[in-house]
């Protein structure tokens, strides 16, 4: 399919995402933006623009976006943007600089995240279980689970039972006897508290910033909304901050030296 038509499509499909599904509409409300799609040294392409909600396009190349991406080719680009989309050709795409992004990498994953999202607003998910119970898997660090949930709560975890429609088991044989694993998924210690996890007084929901206890006073002495979680040794304490707070990493040695040494190596 042409590209030009491809570019075209995606708002047309984000306007009638947004008419069908509610929850789409809300979406796009989070942030304004201007995409820039366009193939490398050529002045090919289509912006764009969400703003408030609403959506608009055209043609060409904006003079301001908020961020740019860069096709190696038109077929490139016209393989990655047509749905279905293919997980591993995205990465391949990524890590093989067919693709380039030029932004702030937020604004960027928030917005390929969102044209992602229009094809899963039709998928169903689960296996009913009867009595408003619905069974999920989920891939946990300790295992895969099942997890059922009911009226958004979830209701227990348990490991997975492997059926007749999952792969076979392996078998040795040995002494005349043949051995066969049990036919349900392993699953660590710390796998089997999950639905504890979730639901814990102590999860961490909102942003914190660490400081030290020695340095708390005399940045903060005034009264604010605080949350301050002291560590064993009482030599430091955080506090409630906002996400953009967060994101900019003022405090993270990680982001400070990232700048100076992308600088020289690229």
């Amino acid at each position: 399919m042409k590209l030009s038509v491809i570019l075209w499509g995606i708002p047309q499909a984000m306007r009638a995402c947004a008419a069908a599904y509610p929850k789409f509409a809300e979406r796009l409300k989070e942030r304004d933006c201007i995409a820039q799609f366009e193939l490398k040294d050529q002045p090919k392409g289509r912006w764009i623009q969400i703003k408030n909600g609403k959506i608009s396009s055209r043609a060409g190349i904006h003079k301001n976006p908020d961020f740019r991406l860069f096709f190696k080719s038109a077929k490139i680009a016209a393989s990655f943007l047509t749905p279905p989309f293919d997980q591993l050709e995205r990465i391949d795409a990524a890590k093989n600089f067919k693709l380039t992004m030029q932004g702030p990498d937020a604004l960027v994953d928030w917005f390929m995240a969102l044209v992602a999202s229009m094809e899963s607003y039709t998928w169903t998910s689960g296996t009913d279980m009867g009595n408003g119970v619905t069974r999920y898997t989920n891939g946990t660090n300790g295992g895969p689970i099942f997890v059922y949930v009911k009226d958004g709560k979830i209701l227990r975890t348990t490991p997975m039972d492997l059926d007749d429609s999952d792969a076979g088991s392996y078998a040795i044989e040995a002494r005349g006897k043949t051995f066969v694993p049990p036919r349900k998924t392993t699953l660590a210690a710390h796998g089997l508290c999950q639905k504890s996890m979730v639901y814990s007084k102590n999860r961490i929901l909102k942003p914190m910033k660490r400081v030290l206890r020695s340095a708390w006073r005399a940045q903060y002495p005034e009264p604010r909304q605080v949350e301050v979680c002291r560590d064993q040794l009482g030599r430091s304490a955080r506090y409630r901050c906002r996400r953009n707070q967060a994101l900019q990493g003022r405090w993270s040695g990680c982001y400070l030296q990232f700048p100076r040494v992308s600088s020289p190596v690229g």
